[in-house]
């Protein structure tokens, strides 16, 4: 059981970065991401496991807490998506709870799994090897054309630089058919990084190896033209700062509050500038907006869904509208209101508490390297969220993932460090 559970440490932070279909391409086969593969070896695994030993692995109350809530929002999820399923035989809708559940067993097999600070250096590591495959083969991508693992998706084609203008050239887009996709996995790996680099308790060429890292994901970042994401990077280092140099070494209330208000106050702008025609490259705004509205409409118009879930059903009716027929999406373009749409008021109220007990666990008793990692993650983490106010997130096993990591990070570093003390 011991190799087992280590084999499954090796592999999950690739799994979690390279978002890529095995058996795509082949005619008839059915095609598996590499984080569904993943997480169905690991619920027989863990199934198999607690059936032998009885033991369920928890550690301490508040992290028990927090893992049964985010199960209670995975089950619900699964039993609202297979409800509405069967009504409406919406595909979309299957196949999002079928990644949201692959990425979801990256939080569990990290708070239940890793247990001591080799385990978790290790993993850290490992993690850190996946970001900079991916950040070279993007580099490739970009300077070279090749290589690509799949057909580069139609809006792809029509993304907007910082002027306005149709992007000309390569575009690096790694795993996925879309730079936003590639900026968004690399963006919560920005403060983590940068955490280190500028972290004391690493050598001086640890430190630089992971400041030239840094500066390779910001790079790739802006290369991609995600006018949004490019904006929460700076956010993100702001957030570092705060940390590193006012030694703030534990995220309070405020920090909170700070990052909510922070989401509202970019979107505000940017919704002044669009509609003012005073940056042309943000004109995606506007169109992010009559998402929101479609999807605010069509809950208004059935009050069904905020028990039941299944919006995404009638979302591309009521987007089309809302565009005066300009495109055609199944989700809201907003992380939340998705959350909404496809599960319900329970499953976003869930979603929401798992995060909030989250937050009240991440306190840093002691300054070390798992207190520096833990801090990074969570900015990393929490960043993610406030970019995912303009993203949908849903598409793909991989992002959540990556949000669901982060957070198992930031949590396990805290259980750890509060040992160490």
């Amino acid at each position: 059981m011991k190799k087992l559970s280590n084999f499954f440490a090796a592999i999950l932070p690739f799994t979690m970065v390279l978002d890529y279909r095995v058996f795509k391409g082949i005619s008839g086969a059915p095609t598996f991401l590499l984080m569904e593969l993943f997480s169905f070896s690991f619920a027989i695994y863990y199934i198999g496991r607690v059936s032998k030993s009885g033991a369920t692995l928890f550690h301490g109350k508040k992290e028990k807490n927090i893992i049964l809530i985010f199960f209670a929002y995975i089950f619900f999820a699964v039993i609202f998506s297979t409800v509405n399923f069967l009504l409406h035989k919406d595909i979309y809708l299957a196949v999002r709870v079928k990644e949201l559940f692959a990425a979801s067993t990256a939080f569990f097999f990290i708070v239940l799994f890793l247990k001591n600070d080799e385990e978790f250096y290790n993993f850290f590591n490992k993690l850190i090897y996946s970001l900079v495959v991916v950040v070279t083969i993007s580099f490739f991508q970009l300077n070279f054309g090749w290589p690509y693992f799949g057909e580069i998706g139609d809006t792809a084609l029509e993304k907007l630089d910082f002027d306005g203008l149709v992007v000309d050239g390569n575009q690096a887009t790694g795993f996925f058919n879309h730079p936003n996709g590639l900026a968004l996995l690399i963006l919560p790996f920005v403060p983590l990084t940068l955490t280190v680099a500028l972290s004391k308790y690493w050598s001086g060429k640890v430190r630089f190896v992971f400041f030239i890292i840094f500066l390779a994901c910001v790079s790739l970042i802006y290369s991609t033209k995600s006018k949004g994401v490019l904006i929460w990077v700076f956010v993100s280092i702001f957030q570092v700062y705060y940390i590193i140099y006012l030694k703030r070494y534990f995220l309070t209330r405020r920090y909170f509050i700070s990052i909510l208000l922070l989401s509202f106050l970019i979107l505000y702008i940017s919704f002044y500038l669009s509609t003012n025609n005073l940056v042309e490259g943000l004109g995606t705004i506007s169109g992010r907006i009559q998402q929101w509205m479609a999807a605010i409409q069509l809950i208004f118009d059935n009050l069904q869904i905020l028990i039941f879930g299944g919006g995404t059903f009638y979302m591309a009716k009521y987007s089309s509208e809302f565009s005066g027929g300009g495109y055609v999406y199944q989700n809201s373009h907003n992380y939340y209101l998705n959350q909404l749409l496809l599960y319900g008021v329970l499953g976003l109220f869930l979603f929401l508490l798992f995060l909030i007990l989250i937050s009240k666990k991440l306190i840093f008793t002691k300054n070390s390297k798992l207190s520096m990692i833990g801090i990074g993650c969570a900015i990393g983490a929490f960043t993610l969220l406030g970019a995912s106010f303009f993203e949908p997130l849903i598409e793909g096993a991989s992002l959540q993932a990556v949000l669901f990591g982060f957070l198992g990070m930031a949590v396990v570093s805290a259980r750890l460090n509060s040992k160490n003390n």
